[in-house]
């Protein structure tokens, strides 16, 4: 019952995890090509995928990406991200299942609203999941597996729910220190949408100065940097979610 239409476009907590994360960066660049970004529209419709949006419940577009074929596969990317983050993983899953890879709210194709709350994600991936007309695989990553958890309260059309490194407060350790948050905002009152992605990217994923230089060079920084808006309120929403 969802509306639907179609026009044809974390945190992780330790050293190997932010290496992961930097190794990741370099892949993707080289997965879409160092002159045409990963998530560019060239790149798009050379894979075939094709962009869709559904009307989430208060009223947002929520775009995706569909391509590949079989069972319906929903990926659900995690902060500082948009859809492109799965380019490197996606010519495997598309062998596989028809995949439908998300822009989370505020980036990418999809719209946003005022006055952020973390339920209005829950129920964005519900709208995109409930959209498709039939059971799904849901595989969510950091913030998007947080999204995905939830979501899966929300839909009775999960057939089965993958999360991978998701966002959540198990041993009651910080994942930032005291103020980073604050910093963040002010940055981004400041109009410094660059420094905000750097300052995440060495204070949270652990990365070291030359690591950000590197990424800093690369196609994927601008799609994070379009996204930086959204990094102060997640991390604000992390620290106040519960998991009962």
């Amino acid at each position: 019952g969802k509306e639907k239409t179609t026009t044809t476009e974390s945190q992780e907590g330790s050293n190997v995890t932010a290496q992961q994360q930097f190794d990741q960066e370099r892949s993707e660049a080289f997965a879409g090509g160092m002159v045409k970004g990963p998530n560019s529209g060239a790149t798009a419709r050379a894979r075939g995928e094709k962009a869709e949006t559904v009307i989430s419940e208060d009223g947002a577009p929520i775009a995706y990406r569909r391509s590949g074929e079989g069972p319906p596969l929903v990926l659900v990317h995690g902060a500082t991200a948009d859809h492109g983050r799965w380019n490197p993983v996606l010519p495997a899953l598309e062998k596989h299942f028809t995949v439908y890879a998300v822009d989370r709210r505020g980036r990418g194709g999809s719209g946003d609203a005022d006055g952020y709350a973390v339920k209005r994600e829950f129920e964005d991936i519900a709208s995109v999941v409930d959209s498709i007309g039939e059971p799904v695989n849901l595989l969510g990553h950091s913030y998007g597996a947080l999204c995905s958890l939830e979501a899966a309260l929300l839909s009775r059309n999960i057939r089965k729910l993958v999360l991978y490194e998701p966002a959540m407060h198990i041993t009651g350790e910080k994942i930032h220190p005291t103020g980073t948050v604050d910093r963040l905002e002010a940055l981004l009152e400041a109009g410094d949408r660059d420094e905000v992605v750097a300052t995440v990217m060495r204070e949270i994923a652990g990365l070291s100065l030359e690591d950000v230089e590197v990424l800093r060079r690369l196609p994927v920084w601008q799609a994070r940097v379009a996204a930086a808006h959204t990094i102060p309120r997640e991390l604000r929403a992390f620290e106040r979610y519960r998991f009962d």
